[in-house]
């Protein structure tokens, strides 16, 4: 019972982090922010960008996830 206690809190901690907004997490530098400017397409790209980043870092998470879903599963066999 342990386990299923520990993996719904890691699916809760994922699923927070995935509709929390992405302004906390993707911050930018101040010379990307100023290459940018502020016109619209500046900021369409920029929102893009961010996004990217956010489902780069969360592609790792997935696969560990997966993985630790498929030993939990061998394990209670």
């Amino acid at each position: 019972m342990g386990w299923v206690k520990a993996i719904l809190m890691i699916a809760a901690a994922l699923a927070v982090g995935l509709v929390a907004p992405e302004t906390v997490f993707a911050q930018w530098c101040s010379g990307c922010k100023a290459a940018m400017g502020a016109s619209p397409e500046a900021q369409q790209m920029a929102g893009a960008f961010n996004s990217s980043i956010l489902f780069l870092l969360s592609a790792p998470y997935m696969v560990l996830g997966t993985v630790a879903l498929l030993i939990f599963k061998a394990r209670r066999r």
